[in-house]
């Protein structure tokens, strides 16, 4: 009885092992996974506000130039 209980408890033991292994595995995906998508959300938000700036720039000068024209 003492060894059933034993090996059942290396049993748990192992199974609540994996568990951690696994949880920690998907913690680390997760938070690496956030990571990823807060660099790529920031670098397209720099991204669209400097093509944002670029066209009104464009369009600054073309409106002055289109002024100076008439």
């Amino acid at each position: 009885m003492i060894r059933t209980f034993t090996s059942m408890s290396a049993q748990v033991c192992y199974q609540v092992t994996l568990l951690c292994k696994a949880a920690i595995a998907v913690v680390t995906m997760i938070r690496t996974f956030t990571t990823v998508s807060a660099q790529v959300f920031c670098q397209g938000f720099l991204d669209c506000k400097a093509s944002t700036t670029l066209v009104t720039m464009i369009w600054a000068v073309t409106s002055m130039h289109s002024e100076m024209s008439h």
